[in-house]
């Protein structure tokens, strides 16, 4: 694999963990559509330092990440970041309930996503 294929691997997974369509990643790092993202992800392009930079910040992780010198992702934004402190609140009651109590739960949580309130990119969408 070349430092390229890569840096687009590394791009690709942060971008679909991200929930970001290749159009939405290519007006956040300041390109015209997505054909430059899937070239980048399909390791053709060699990306300057600014691009780097930029893809670490609205990807939120590290440059060092995206050039390969880390293992993991790194994510440095708590927006981004695997699991916030609301999150963590949320596991903490999760596990505080039994059996029923966490299958209700789930079943909540699918109903308010049923019902629209998900988050798309960086914009909240309520029903």
């Amino acid at each position: 694999m070349t430092i390229q294929e890569g840096i687009g691997k590394r791009i690709r997974s942060l971008r679909e963990f991200n929930k970001l369509s290749q159009t939405e990643l290519a007006i956040k790092v300041g390109y015209k559509d997505k054909t430059s993202i899937a070239k980048i992800e399909a390791g053709k392009v060699d990306l300057p330092q600014s691009k780097i930079f930029a893809f670490a910040k609205n990807l939120g992780t590290t440059p060092s990440y995206i050039l390969g010198d880390n293992e993991f992702p790194n994510h440095v934004e708590e927006k981004h970041s695997f699991i916030n402190d609301n999150d963590k609140t949320i596991i903490d009651k999760y596990h505080q309930l039994n059996n029923k109590g966490k299958q209700r739960l789930l079943e909540r949580a699918d109903e308010l996503i049923e019902l629209g309130y998900t988050i798309k990119g960086d914009v909240q969408k309520e029903a």
